[in-house]
């Protein structure tokens, strides 16, 4: 498998979905149900937006081959960026939040590391144009940031460094499995002409 196939593949929605779950059952253990509900619940709100703007996408614009890179395509927005952006985002966060020690950083890091390597690749394998991925992640930004402020930053601050590296693992165990899988479940799959 090619790098950029397989950085891409990190934000196909089963892999992303597993990677979710990893971070809400975090959530619950560490933080609380309110955190574990808000991020479940922002997961899935991603997911229902992603889907409406593709389906008005779909009826509006041009196929991704034939539209100009700063123009949104019949695929905008990018729902690989979108949902990577609100769970390595959420986790991206909640690693930092729990310890400032060097696998917290370095948790952070990767996250960054993996969303900035779905958004490239998105655009390097002709699947979206530019204008696709920065709307994806203009939805996934937004959605994230709701529990971000109004959840986690009011939960009081339990500082848990021996928990980030079980998030960390449990997120790359439940990514390699779903890599390994060879399962891929992409909006393309749901042509519903």
């Amino acid at each position: 498998m090619r790098l950029e196939q397989l950085a891409t593949d990190l934000g196909d929605q089963l892999c992303v979905t597993a990677m979710a779950a990893v971070v809400g059952f975090w959530c619950l253990r560490q933080i609380g149900r309110l955190a574990a509900m808000a991020f479940v619940m922002t997961y899935l709100t991603a997911l229902g937006v992603v889907t409406g703007l593709k389906l008005l996408a779909d009826i509006f614009f041009l196929p991704p081959a034939l539209s100009e890179p700063m123009e949104l395509s019949s695929g905008a927005p990018s729902g690989h960026v979108a949902l990577s952006w609100v769970v390595y985002g959420s986790a991206a966060y909640l690693c930092g939040r729990a310890s400032r020690r060097w696998d917290a950083i370095l948790g952070q890091l990767a996250c960054l590391a993996v969303m900035i390597g779905i958004a490239v690749t998105r655009v390097t394998l002709h699947t979206h144009t530019i204008a696709d991925v920065i709307s994806g992640a203009i939805v996934g930004g937004i959605v994230v940031s709701v529990p971000i402020l109004l959840v986690w930053s009011r939960q009081p601050d339990r500082r848990n460094a021996a928990s980030v590296p079980w998030l960390l693992a449990g997120m790359a165990a439940a990514g390699a499995f779903m890599l390994a899988s060879g399962v891929r479940l992409s909006s393309g799959d749901f042509n519903l002409a």
